[in-house]
């Protein structure tokens, strides 16, 4: 970094102290000790360590067309001649409508190749959003299904536990009354409980202790795969709507170039980042298939 009339370099080890360090000269933002420098800087370089795919590309994060501040809306006009790919990047829950996607599509579909970003791809998942995706004609019978399966589940696993607990209960009493009993598969007949009685009594307690096991396991992965469903779901919808909003702005069998991202799970999921929620798999962030 060129300050004062000589060359500074700064390391950081983690990303705030970058940031903090960064935002006067890339924001708006001033304090009364520290006021902000970004109308005299023309560009931050940053270099990170270690990163393989920056040996190779040049990422370089500009304003975007609609940027109030001309200013900065001027460095987009500027930067974009000299990329060989334009990234237009907007939230998942507003791509569709986000003008400044249309604007870049419109101005420079035709001229360079662009790609449009879609983050944030796993906020606002709820059980709210499937009832907003059928509402816009997309599929949603899986989510459905899950959905259904999710609360019953829970009865299935209570009505067998209680099966084992009066099974356990008839154990007892019987072996409490020297064996004589009312069998319960037998229409109230009373008898003394024979070896294989207690043996089959045993069998149907293990049957049903193995049934409530499976269904448990069901109940804690269910969550998981319904996100994933609401976040797959409501890509196919966006992909879908980009395509036929947007075709418009781009040469005639183009078509739009769209990718669906969570860098903020990603990093979780890559141990640089805590996150206390369900959570994408390494593909479902579609870091992966924007790397390649």
């Amino acid at each position: 970094m060129f300050l004062g009339g000589q060359d500074q370099y700064h390391s950081f080890e983690r990303q705030k102290a970058l940031t903090d360090f960064l935002d006067r000269y890339v924001t708006s933002t001033s304090q009364p000790n520290q006021p902000c420098l970004w109308p005299l800087v023309k560009e931050v370089r940053i270099d990170l360590r270690g990163i393989e795919f920056l040996e190779y590309f040049t990422l370089v994060d500009v304003p975007g067309l609609g940027d109030i501040i001309q200013l900065r809306a001027k460095s987009f006009e500027e930067q974009v001649h000299n990329c060989d790919e334009t990234w237009a990047v907007a939230r998942s829950d507003r791509v569709t409508t986000d003008t400044i996607v249309d604007s870049v599509l419109l101005r420079y579909g035709a001229s360079f190749p662009i790609k449009v970003i879609c983050t944030a791809i796993d906020d606002s998942i709820d059980d709210s959003l499937a009832d907003y995706l059928e509402s816009e004609d997309q599929d949603v019978s899986k989510v459905r299904e899950m959905q259904t399966e999710q609360g019953q589940t829970p009865v299935k696993i209570q009505r067998r536990r209680k099966v084992i607990d009066d099974t356990k209960r008839w154990i007892d009493e019987t072996r409490a009354n020297d064996g004589y009993c009312i069998f319960p598969n037998r229409n109230g007949k009373r008898g003394k409980a024979s070896d294989q009685n207690y043996q089959a009594a045993e069998n149907h307690i293990q049957k049903f202790d193995d049934e409530v096991k499976e269904l448990q396991k069901r109940v804690d992965s269910l969550p998981q795969e319904l996100f994933s469903a609401l976040v797959k779901s409501r890509n196919q919808l966006n992909d879908r709507k980009l395509r036929q909003d947007k075709a418009a702005h781009l040469p005639k069998d183009t078509g739009v170039s769209a990718f669906y991202v969570s860098s903020r799970h990603y990093a979780a999921l890559k141990g640089a980042q805590d996150i206390h929620s369900l959570q994408p798999s390494p593909e479902d962030t579609g870091i992966p298939e924007l790397r390649h």
